[in-house]
């Protein structure tokens, strides 16, 4: 941990980045929370609702590519800038109209800055003048920071909420995001901006889009964007969206917890066992870079995917409710370890540069996300989700092995 702490101290240009990303998220986080909450206080339908927390994350399956386009013409600065006041903007943004057009119009706006904020991030991380022996660690740190972020903003825009509206706590947090990235731009601009030379001239066979989908055609990156797809599609698809109706198919609606002998409501449990996903990043997330750093073998990814495979099957074969409590944990963790272990291994794939090659990644991500509540179709036609939980843990496990038996040793370096 102490080197851990050494590393960020060494490297506060890059905290500082993180830290604008984590600032942004406030407003974003409120919305998960207090949207679903006060829907008809807003006057808007569950349908709406849906629409404005997803629009964000759909228009990001093109605008994590338009964001590469962006950096490699502009450099990697000013679109930065531009994309941390606008995001910050964003959060004022929404107490000042409820109407769903309006949202829908700044959900947008949020999901293309987002896009520029992430890779900027990452591009930080995985530059080519960065120590590749200590990159795990700090994707760890920047998981950790923009969870702190997110968490931030799911509590205090709750409670914001609750003691003066929507409108209220959008103006607060608004506020705060706004003065306060203002004010960490301007140091980071004083103390640690690199020299922005642009991105220079691209190379003649990047310059297409038919080479930009070359990408693609490597069977190694396809299998790393794939198994990318299928971490997030567990937890902020699948997981995200059907654990409560699991709990409540599998245990009813009120839920007696062992030992201590609370009953307690399955929306409740649900509750309690989703964030513990971003408590879980927050904590682990250094230490699972660390381990990245230190074990750098294609075997990992195996491992973790067959370990989230295993855990998702005992919840079936087991029927515990000490189970269904604790395996959702160890997910999340091997989620969490799995994301910072995907990006380094698609930095070192020697493909094109590395902003395309991390806004695939990132894309594959996004869609895993979107594509995994669709499951919830299978329910209405009228499978249970023990049986989808069982089929999907065999495809990952399926995943895993062929994962283990194709993807080689790949090359170092890249285009960056």
């Amino acid at each position: 941990m102490s080197l851990t702490l050494n590393i960020a101290w060494q490297h506060k240009n890059k905290l500082v980045i993180f830290s604008l990303l984590g600032i942004t998220l406030l407003g974003d986080a409120m919305l998960y929370v207090v949207l679903p909450a006060q829907a008809s206080a807003l006057a808007l339908t569950a349908g709406q609702i849906g629409i404005l927390l997803s629009i964000n994350r759909i228009i990001r399956l093109g605008s994590n590519f338009w964001a590469t386009v962006v950096y490699e013409k502009f450099g990697r600065n000013l679109p930065f800038y531009f994309a941390v006041v606008i995001g910050s903007a964003v959060t004022l943004g929404y107490s000042l109209s409820h109407s769903f057009w309006y949202l829908l119009l700044l959900r947008l706006i949020w999901g293309l800055s987002y896009s520029l904020l992430r890779l900027r991030a990452l591009l930080t991380i995985f530059s080519s003048r960065a120590r590749p022996d200590i990159q795990g660690r700090l994707s760890g740190i920047y998981r950790s920071i923009s969870r702190i972020g997110y968490m931030t903003g799911m509590i205090a825009g709750g409670v914001l909420a609750d003691l003066f509206s929507f409108s209220g706590a959008a103006l607060i947090l608004g506020a705060i995001s706004f003065f306060s990235v203002i004010i960490l731009l301007v140091f980071y601009i004083l103390c640690f901006q690199e020299k922005d030379l642009g991105p220079g001239p691209l190379k003649p066979e990047l310059k297409t889009s038919a080479n930009f989908l070359n990408l693609f055609t490597d069977k190694a990156f396809f299998l790393l964007l794939l198994a990318g797809i299928i971490v997030h599609f567990t937890t902020r698809g699948l997981i995200n969206s059907s654990y409560g109706l699991f709990l409540q198919q599998s245990f009813g609606y009120e839920i007696a917890l062992p030992v201590v002998g609370v009953t307690i409501g399955v929306a409740s449990l649900n509750g309690f066992i989703l964030s513990s996903n971003s408590v879980i990043e927050l904590i682990f997330s250094p230490l699972l870079g660390w381990i990245v750093d230190k074990f750098k073998k294609k075997q990992l990814i195996f491992w973790g995917l067959l370990g989230q495979s295993l855990l998702i099957i005992s919840l079936i074969l087991m029927d515990s409710l000490v189970v269904a409590m604790v395996a959702p944990l160890f997910i999340f963790l091997l989620t969490a370890f799995l994301i910072i272990l995907l990006y380094i291994k698609v930095n070192n794939i020697a493909l094109q540069t590395t902003s395309r090659r991390m806004a695939a990644l990132t894309t594959a991500g996004d869609l895993g996300a979107a594509l995994g509540p669709l499951t919830l179709f299978f329910v209405d036609l009228g499978s249970s989700l023990s049986s989808i939980y069982l089929v999907y843990g065999l495809i990952i496990a399926l995943m895993a092995f062929y994962q283990r038996k194709q993807l080689k040793p790949v090359k170092s370096g890249g285009n960056k």
